[in-house]
């Protein structure tokens, strides 16, 4: 095939089309009808920038024939002029067909696999673009070019378009500065599976299948003074899928449906667009602390088992624990009290952490039998990966007796004190029955 003048060189055998980007509001069901079949350094190719077009949709990795109906009144190798060649002044020129070939900076999504070559009027392609999102709302132009000599003739283009498979689900948090950025999920509407049933988003790219799964976990990604971020890829036109953010995960085989979540959740309509959301932190809870001494007093020598709680109020608490630590202890008539074991983890409102500590009255003083003791329990900061706030329990007080104290008989009722006791009265004589002087 004869070059083209100057810069272009040639209608060359199909190798790398351009992908020209459409504009921002062909994120859209159907693409925009383009302007131009062919540019060159970002202007339109005055040889080829206005062939006729047609814009033609298909499927990802869909293969088909564009046909050019383009054919030379000679044969191609028969010269235009009759009386060229040598012995001539004339230059013999000759019809030829070209299918229009322009660089991309990155892989063509266009793979030939026939004709598509100089002379051959059909071209046979397989469209497979990798682009996902917005990002893959672009068309490739294909020109077939005619031409007489350098000269073109008579064309035929196509914009191929193929709608990307998925979409881009942008979620920003709001009011949560230095948040953990913990896993989401995007559930399908409908539907409750478990976190074990739920894929990967980091594994799905633009070939990967649309359907068999109905849940999507993502990591998100937080920078020091933002808030964080999270990016799902979801099916286009799949419909309706609810953005859990940041649940209380307890078991790999739990729901995905859960009642507590640091962020609020989102419902979202998958369509042919890619989404952004916000999404504000839910108000983090708090602990209230309690502590059981077991009653209101201790045998001297004995040991026994307290309690201390701590309970959820006004939202999850992260990292409820408590390490055993003492927060105040007044008098000298308990004098061991030592760390037993204790529950820790996440907590929603209501729930509770229990510790346990061993309480020993070692001996009996008189002057002073009573003890005062209290107890912390921790949690964790919104934005602190350790427990670092605390509370303490209201104190309680216990005192030591050196007998013990026997608990009263089942179903027996305390006499009370302001009730006289009355004892059985002696039965009076008859006058008949005095005894009689004599």
């Amino acid at each position: 095939m004869l070059p083209l003048p100057g810069r272009r060189r040639g209608l060359l055998a199909l190798s790398a089309f351009a992908l020209l980007a459409l504009p921002s509001a062909s994120a859209a069901d159907t693409p925009p009808t383009p302007d131009c079949t062919y540019k060159v350094a970002g202007v339109c190719d005055p040889l080829y920038g206005s062939a006729p077009a047609t814009t033609r949709t298909v499927q990802v990795d869909e293969e088909f024939d564009l046909s050019s109906g383009l054919e030379p009144p000679i044969p191609y190798t028969q010269p235009i002029l009759p009386n060229c060649g040598p012995g001539s002044t004339a230059t013999c020129i000759y019809w030829s067909l070209g299918w229009l070939v322009q660089p991309s900076a990155g892989p063509s999504p266009v793979q030939q696999l026939s004709g598509c070559t100089a002379n051959t009027p059909t071209c046979r392609i397989r469209y497979s673009p990798r682009a996902i999102g917005d990002a893959g709302d672009f068309y490739t132009p294909i020109v077939a070019s005619l031409n007489r000599g350098q000269t073109p003739n008579t064309q035929k283009a196509w914009f191929i378009y193929a709608r990307p498979r998925f979409r881009r689900v942008g979620v920003t948090g709001t009011g949560g500065i230095d948040y953990p950025a913990r896993n989401a999920y995007a559930v399908r509407g409908g539907t409750n599976p478990t976190y074990a049933q739920c894929i990967d988003g980091a594994t799905i790219n633009a070939t990967s299948p649309t359907t068999g799964y109905d849940c999507v976990r993502v990591a998100g990604v937080r920078t020091t003074g933002q808030n964080p971020t999270w990016s799902f890829v979801l099916p286009a036109q799949s419909g309706t899928w609810d953005l859990i953010m940041d649940p209380v995960q307890r078991t790999e085989s739990g729901p995905t449906r859960v009642a507590g979540h640091r962020w609020q959740t989102r419902a979202v309509n998958v369509t042919n667009n890619d989404i952004a959301q916000t999404v504000a932190a839910t108000p983090r809870g708090t602990l209230t602390a309690a502590i059981d001494l077991g009653g209101p007093t201790i045998q001297m020598g004995t040991s026994r088992i307290i309690k201390v709680t701590g309970t959820a109020v006004g939202g999850v608490v992260d990292r409820a624990e408590f390490v055993g630590q003492v927060a105040g202890k007044t008098g000298s008539a308990i004098d061991r009290l030592d760390y037993l074991d204790d529950t820790k983890g996440t907590l929603l409102p209501g729930e509770s952490i229990v510790g346990r500590m061993t309480m020993k009255a070692a001996s009996f003083i008189p002057g002073v039998p009573t003890s005062t003791v209290s107890a912390k329990v921790w949690w964790a900061s919104p934005t602190s990966p350790f427990s670092d706030t605390s509370v303490n329990a209201p104190p309680a007080t216990i005192t030591v007796v050196r007998d013990p104290v026997p608990p009263p008989p089942p179903g027996a009722v305390a006499p009370s004190p302001s009730r006289r006791s009355r004892l059985p009265r002696r039965r009076r004589a008859s006058p008949a029955a005095w005894p009689t002087s004599r």
